[in-house]
Parts: C-alpha cells; sequence; structure tokens
C-alpha cells in the first residue's frame, strides 16, 4: 500500500506497418513510488526512448531521461 512497482509503462507507435523495422517508435517508462504519508507522495523514474527517425518518438531517441516527482495533496 505504501510502494507502488510499475515495472510496466510505456508507448509505442507504428507509423507503417508494411515496413514496421524502419517504422516504429517505443517509450518504456518504469517507477517506484513510495507515501509516506496520507497525502504525500515520491516518485523515482526513467523514460527510455527509441525508434526510427520516421517517427515522433524516434525523433526524441536522444532524450532519455531520470525524474525524481513529490507530489503533496490538500
Amino acid at each position: 500500500d505504501r510502494i507502488k512497482i510499475t515495472p510496466i509503462a510505456g508507448a509505442v507507435t507504428v507509423t507503417d506497418f508494411s515496413d514496421v523495422g524502419n517504422n516504429y517508435g517505443l517509450v518504456y517508462a518504469p517507477e517506484i513510488s513510495y507515501r509516506p504519508m496520507d497525502n504525500a507522495e515520491l516518485s523515482l523514474g526513467t523514460r527510455f526512448i527509441e525508434g526510427s527517425d520516421n517517427t515522433i518518438f524516434g525523433q526524441l531517441k536522444e532524450n532519455d531521461e531520470v525524474y525524481v516527482k513529490v507530489k503533496y495533496s490538500f
């Protein structure tokens, strides 16, 4: 209840199914979250981006990232 692990998350795009090898893009975005108390959440995650240059994800493949998110609701 306090720790949430999301090992499989992301997105896939294919712009031409007749030539998938040259027209694909994907984002893999695992995340782990911890709720130390009610209304507070700390998250650590990453986004790995890959794909051919014909897709939006492929154009961003050099922009992999690691992030920390702090959320508090009141």
